[in-house]
């Protein structure tokens, strides 16, 4: 299929465009051509996974897991047809190097509309006909297709779809000529082909324009483009064909750097502000969102990539039938694009979002409900704990409470504890599976309940919770505390052990959520112990108080400290100040501010508290939250705001070891409870929290929020 009446044989590597124009094969059928082709992000990553997915793989850092998706270097790694070296210097000329995968995946874009749109461009003059080396891969795949394994069109199938107009205007830079090629839209008289020709803001600094009657299968040649000596050092072409009643049969957009491949001018372009107005036509198999989108600054807004996202998930929707897609808009300039999707690929409303290369936006907080009330055949889900893995990904754990909320130990409650993992940073969630499970017959109501995570250093999970009947809640004597372990990431555990709390209590259990590891490898707890002698009736506040509940062999024994780090308090959260020191934030029994206490690690390998303090600013009602140490020794703490309701859950931020704080977002204004939190390696936060704002019988979804790094910054200044 390469020989003889054909041509074949490539090539398969990145080439500047136009090296397309010059290739051999043009006045054959070419049956086999092609580039590497990049992913957007979202799919890299869900590709690569949050480990693998830095450094991108270059030949000066190579990435062995890009490899086995076909981003093969050759040059200096060995031979392949691909040569992946050629499309990271064709970035790396157009931008300078990318920062991270995430930028790279967003201008590789550009390479692949640029360099598609040209293979198809380049075979304007003889139009014999091109095929694609290849279309579906196997698996992900970075080289040879025009949408990605997951169904998703990357630029380059719109770049195709431009230059396989039936008749279409186009610029050959061989020739330096304005172009049409018709290749099959019959015999045309009383057209007008233009170009206007524009600065790197968007003036327009030259245009021409021709009559045109062109044949079938003929490329006719309208005029030379003149660029003006003194343009700004990138330069963008529009060129429109138009009928003899002026509709636009073929229009066509070129960005052009004064020295070829180099576009870093554009980096320094200001934010543009693109309005989007969507309507949305909502049919029983598929919906139909039309988006009209209006550039409403005085700066080009460049490549404007439309994407489709589940409203209940976050998540792509895929496939999409985008009509076009990867929009270049000049000040005042609209366009209308519409986006059909299937009805059966989404869980929740179908969501339209905006991204582009220079477009104004606010870093968006991703919400993904990863246990919907109601859900796995089960009504009520309370108590979330969370850690990451040794490899980053996300282990959420919770209390699967069937019919009723009630703690373990009341209303003959039967609870187990479930888990769910996410290994692309909390977007999408495996199924359920169970660490504990309790007396299913309920009848006796055996359970387990309030569960905490600890990842240590060996990557051992270790989780703690609670374990009773259903006659015996906390005021009754509860003091049973079980653990598991997982040495795989939370798939398998381990089955639950017996820990011990001393005799002389009356009850005992550990706060949910996480605990931590010090630098001598102790996982450390808070544990809430009533003494035997508690007073009966119980006054209020209960007089419960928090201990250091901790480990020194990696959770095989455990010791109760016996002096309590804050009294009277519960459900304790500990976290390691960037001096060393430990700092509890401890729940009380009303609305006020939180008590908190350090202590300092003794040479005989005990923490000692210093006394008893309580927070400034970070007045909360009596609920479970949690507290990180974040960037630049900020703290951040989520809580509860208001008094009388457990509603609007808050993020506040400490830069003083948390004397002092200051609320910096606002996680949920509705219905909302307890919450926990990790730190992502590239500085992102995940919260994991109770939202009742969509129940309506007091019920919690569980919900997880990853805030973005750059938000964090921005909300954190003090």
């Amino acid at each position: 299929s390469g020989a003889d009446e054909v041509s074949g044989g490539g090539p398969y590597q990145a080439y500047p465009v136009k090296d397309y124009f010059r290739m051999f094969g043009a006045d054959k059928l070419h049956s086999e051509r092609g580039m590497p082709n990049v992913m957007n992000y979202e799919n890299l990553l869900r590709t690569m996974g949050e480990d693998d997915i830095e450094p991108v793989s270059t030949e000066a850092h190579p990435n062995d897991m890009y490899g086995l998706h076909d981003w093969c270097l050759g040059s200096k790694q060995g031979f392949c047809a691909q040569r992946i070296e050629s499309f990271n210097k064709l970035i790396a000329k157009a931008f300078g190097e990318p920062a991270d995968a995430k930028e790279f995946a967003e201008l590789a874009q550009w390479v692949n509309y640029d360099g598609y749109r040209a293979i198809f461009e380049g075979r304007s003059e003889h139009r014999r006909g091109l095929q694609l080396w290849m279309s579906h891969p196997a698996w992900p795949s970075m080289v040879w297709q025009t949408y990605d394994y997951y169904l998703e069109p990357t630029a380059a199938y719109f770049g195709c779809k431009k230059a396989c107009e039936p008749i279409h205007i186009l610029f050959n830079p061989i020739h330096g000529n304005v172009e049409v090629a018709n290749y099959h839209a019959g015999e045309r008289s009383g057209l007008n082909a233009s170009a206007v020709i524009l600065d790197i803001n968007g003036k327009p600094v030259w245009e021409k324009s021709c009559p045109l009657d062109i044949a079938e299968d003929e490329t006719a040649v309208c005029f030379p483009l003149e660029v003006p000596g003194d343009i700004t050092d990138v330069y963008f072409v529009r060129l429109k064909l138009s009928d003899s009643q002026g509709v636009i049969l073929s229009d066509n957009f070129y960005w052009q750097g004064k020295e070829e491949g180099n576009l870093t001018a554009l980096r320094s372009l200001p934010k543009a502000r693109v309005a989007m107005k969507v309507s949305r036509e909502q049919g029983a198999k598929e919906c139909v969102m039309t988006a009209k989108l209006t550039n409403k600054s005085k700066t080009p807004a460049l490549m404007l990539r439309l994407k489709v996202e589940d409203g209940d998930t976050g998540d792509l929707v895929l496939p999409v039938w985008y009509s076009d897609n990867y929009i270049f808009l000049m000040p005042g300039e609209s366009r209308t694009v519409t986006a059909r999707v299937r009805r059966e690929d989404c869980h929740g409303t179908p969501r339209l979002q905006l991204q582009g290369f220079n477009l104004y936006s606010t870093p968006e907080i991703r919400n993904t409900i990863v246990f919907a009330e109601g859900s796995d055949s089960c009504h009520f889900y309370r108590i979330p704990a969370m850690c990451l893995d040794a490899r980053g990904n996300v282990v959420a754990v919770i209390d699967r409470r069937y019919e009723n909320l009630a703690d373990l130990g009341y209303r003959r409650t039967s609870i187990d504890i479930a888990c769910k993992r996410s290994t692309d940073g909390g977007r999408t969630w495996g199924p359920q599976s169970f660490i504990a499970r309790g007396d299913t017959s309920r009848v006796l109501g055996y359970g387990y309940g309030d569960a905490s995570l600890t990842c240590l250093p060996s990557g051992r999970i270790v989780c703690l919770f609670a374990c009773g009947n259903g006659t015996k809640g906390f005021r009754r004597g509860l003091k049973h505390t079980t653990v598991c372990t997982s040495d795989d990431g939370g798939i398998t555990w381990s089955e639950p052990r017996l820990v011990a709390f001393p005799d002389t209590l009356h009850s005992a259990f550990v706060t949910s959520g996480k605990g931590i590891v010090d630098a001598d490898g102790d996982i450390l707890l808070a544990a809430d112990v009533l003494p035997r002698d508690y007073p009966d009736p119980m006054p209020v506040p209960w007089p419960i108080e928090p201990h250091l509940f901790y480990s020194k062999d990696g959770g095989e024994s455990w010791t109760l400290q016996p002096e309590p780090l804050f009294s009277p308090a519960d459900e304790t959260k500990l976290v390691l100040l960037p001096d060393g020191r430990l700092l509890s934030s401890s729940r009380r029994w009303f609305y006020g501010p939180r008590g908190l206490n350090t202590a300092v690690k003794g040479p005989d390998g005990i923490w000692h508290w210093e006394g008893e303090r309580f927070t400034e600013g970070l007045v909360a009602n009596p609920c479970n939250g949690d507290i990180v140490l974040w960037r630049d020794g900020l703290l951040l703490h989520s809580y509860i705001k208001e008094e009388k309701a457990r509603r609007g859950l808050t993020l506040a931020v400490s830069a003083d070891n948390g004397t002092s704080w200051k609320d910096v977002l606002t996680l949920q204004p509705g219905p909302a409870a307890y919450s926990t939190m990790v730190v992502f390696r590239n500085g992102d936060v995940g919260v994991l929290y109770e939202d009742g704002s969509r129940s309506t019988d007091d019920g919690y979804d569980i919900v997880f929020s990853r805030i973005p790094r750059k938000l964090l910054k921005k909300a954190c200044k003090i």
